[in-house]
């Protein structure tokens, strides 16, 4: 005798109606005494039950059955019914002892043939809701008749469920769908199930061997039951998050397809849609927007970058917070192309690489990743980019062994076939510096350093003021004073850089030689700002001084961030023996006192300062 399950073959369905009814009343003889047992009603008791029934075919008569719940509890083990002929060939019967009340005929159960000397099947899923809905959908010759009874046992099934359970019932055909895998399983163990509208194939598994070269991708056939099938091509990616719906009928199958034709895959959302999506509220900050499983979009910035607005229905990025917006996919992806749709405020501008890119521009990118900033296309640094919509198109990279270029100074190693990154970028490394501006007794110099790879920063040099010897100067040789020699006027420029300023507490000073510039915070409200690196900002009611230390003022030059800044720096002088002219961005001050060692400001509204330069006498 052989001793291996060739297969289990089929399942078929035995349903017992056992409706029971109590005898009807009977006419009793009249008696003069009351009867000692008395029938007083009939009803029905709802007890049917649908009973499991397999088909074994194997050359073993000792073959058991072992049937389990869905967390793999033996519920019974079950031997033959009788031998019988199915579809021609010789099977054994095995029924259920127990059986499934109408309401429940969605719950799951598992089969297990075992042989005699211990060899076991695969076990195989069922459900008497599935093999109802297998029949109706996907089997051959069924019958009319067999449809109207497979039909009506639906109904039944969910009069029963809200008749005994109390609830809605679920177990029409219409809220299900069927799944079957070719070389693969629906939920990581079975080929095919019966699974409720909505439910993701994220469990979704194969065994198929990818050609070398190539990607794997699952064809899809759907359709409704008398409809022409509809066949669409999915990502390994995607599949996990594709939703069935109602009624259908699919048949996944895995495929290759060679790497020169790789998937593309578009995705968008408008701010607005993401925004009721995810829940967001009004002015609060969020750093990140996911498009799918693939792409990522971060925002990097201090307290306002990433903020979400009602009113504009958009996300906000702050230039003045040196800001990030990074686009990303994971290495075994590359974003084909990337269109950024925004609003825009202060003038404030995208940029890529330095350059500028306006709204709805479809950008070519290539890579795993791309970086955007902010600027402006005017005078202005506190513009903002409002976005409202981001699209980006990417696809698979094909399998490869990456070649990477060399890191520089601002980039990592890149891959030159999908743009991957490894490492970090190198950072600029400077050399000591030169005077390409030499110090003199009254000018500030500049020193200059250079990396590498040929980028250069600067840095200011203190005018070194004059040393004196009986009334010249032992460096440049002028006369500095003497009652019989005139006074020289000094000249001292001062870069008014926000991050150059020494902050103590609420005031910011800038000295250079005798001169000094300082500038008191006027409120909580208005704090002072050290961030800024090619000017400062004078907030409104705070108060700006210029003083020249044992020296008396002659003259003051003032270079604004612009000529509105220039008007409102006239209009806030409030020191008396001084006149003040503007001419474009410049603030000129002349003196007409002989004896001002100091000019003093408040500002009325804010004043953005680039240079001050300041000629006095000794």
């Amino acid at each position: 005798m052989k001793k291996n399950i060739k297969k289990i073959l089929s399942f078929a369905l035995m349903l017992s109606l056992l409706v029971g009814m109590m005898a009807g009343f009977s006419v009793f003889a009249a008696e003069e005494e009351t009867p000692a047992v008395e029938i007083v009603s009939k009803n029905v008791y709802y007890a049917d039950t649908l009973k499991l029934m397999y088909a074994v075919r194997t050359d073993d008569a000792d073959v058991v059955l072992n049937i389990y719940d869905e967390n793999n509890n033996l519920l019974e083990t079950i031997t033959k019914h009788e031998s019988q002929a199915v579809n021609g060939m010789d099977v054994e019967v095995f029924i259920s002892s127990f059986g499934v009340p109408a309401q429940d005929i969605d719950t799951v159960f598992y089969a297990e043939a075992v042989l005699s000397d211990g060899t076991k099947s695969a076990k195989v899923r069922y459900s008497v809701l599935e093999y109802l809905y297998e029949r109706l959908t996907v089997s051959a010759n069924v019958s009319a008749e067999q449809k109207l009874m497979y039909n009506n046992l639906l109904a039944f099934a969910d009069s029963a469920d809200i008749v005994v359970n109390k609830t809605a019932a679920d177990k029409s055909i219409a809220n299900y769908a069927y799944v079957r895998v070719n070389n693969g399983t629906v939920d990581g163990a079975y080929s095919a199930a019966m699974l409720m509208a909505g439910t993701k194939l994220d469990k979704l598994a194969t065994d198929y061997v990818v050609e070398s070269g190539k990607v794997l991708v699952w064809e899809v056939n759907a359709y409704e039951i008398g409809k022409t099938p509809a066949e669409t091509v999915l990502s390994e990616a995607d599949v996990v998050e594709f939703a069935v719906e109602a009624g259908k009928v699919y048949e996944l199958t895995p495929n290759s397809v060679e790497s020169g034709e790789p998937i593309i895959t578009t995705v968008s959302t408008t701010v607005a849609d993401y925004a009721t999506a995810n829940g967001w509220n009004d002015s609060t900050k969020y750093t990140t927007i996911t498009l799918d499983n693939n792409v990522t979009i971060t925002a990097t910035g201090s307290s306002n970058t990433g903020k979400y607005y009602n009113s504009g229905k958009d996300w906000r990025i702050y230039q003045t917070e040196s800001p990030t917006v990074k686009i990303s996919v994971p290495a075994d992806k590359k974003i084909v192309t990337v269109n950024i749709t925004y609003n825009y405020s202060n003038s404030g501008v995208l940029t890529l690489n330095g350059s500028n890119i306006k709204s709805n521009t479809v950008l070519d990118v290539n890579a795993s990743s791309i970086v955007f900033g902010v600027g402006n296309t005017g005078t202005a640094t506190n513009g903002q980019v409002r976005i409202t919509a981001i699209e980006v198109v990417y696809t698979d990279v094909p399998a490869h062994d990456c070649v990477y270029s060399d890191a520089t100074c601002t980039t990592p190693k890149i891959c030159t076939v999908c743009g991957a990154t490894d490492g970090e970028a190198l950072g600029h490394s400077y050399d000591d510096g030169v005077e390409t501006t030499p110090a003199t007794c009254t000018d500030t110099g500049v020193k200059t350093f250079t990396c590498h790879c040929g980028d250069t920063k600067t840095e200011d040099i203190e005018a070194l003021g004059h040393t004196t010897d009986n009334g010249t100067c032992t460096r440049c040789d002028k006369t500095i004073g003497g009652s019989n020699t005139p006074v020289e006027d000094t000249v001292v420029s001062l870069n008014i850089f926000a991050n150059k300023g020494v902050k103590v507490d609420k005031v910011i000073n800038w000295t250079s030689g005798d001169v000094t510039v300082s500038n008191a915070q006027a409120s909580s409200s208005t704090a002072i700002r050290t961030s800024d690196s090619d000017h400062y900002r004078v907030y409104k009611n705070s108060e700006l001084t210029i003083s020249a230390n044992g020296g008396t003022i002659k003259k003051i030059v003032i270079t604004c961030a612009g000529g509105d800044y220039a008007t409102a720096l006239k209009n806030s002088l409030n020191t008396t023996g001084v006149t003040a002219t503007v001419s474009g961005s410049v603030v000129t001050i002349a003196v007409t006192d002989a004896n001002v060692d100091s000019i003093f400001f408040v500002a009325t509204e804010q004043i953005r300062i680039n240079k001050v330069e300041v000629t006095y006498t000794k």
